[in-house]
């Protein structure tokens, strides 16, 4: 099933360069999954943390530490 330009399977999302472009602009600092949800990736809240946790698991980004629901990109160090 595609939305917008994201395609979603069962247990697999894949996330087009544009939009990973936006998510890597956007999360240099703390962005709370709702910004993200509606903003960026133009999805439903629930859809938006199943995508969230794929690139929790690939190192990309990380939950902030100072907030629930704050997402930031993964530091290089």
């Amino acid at each position: 099933m595609k939305v917008g330009k994201l395609v979603l399977k069962k247990k697999y999302m894949s996330v087009s360069k544009e939009t990973m472009k936006k998510i890597e602009g956007k999360l240099r600092r703390p962005v709370h999954i709702a910004y993200i949800a509606r903003y960026i990736v133009k999805l439903p809240v629930d859809e938006t943390r199943e995508l969230l946790q794929q690139l929790i698991k690939s190192d990309i980004i990380e939950e902030s530490g100072y907030a629930r629901d704050f997402y930031v990109l993964k530091s290089q160090s």
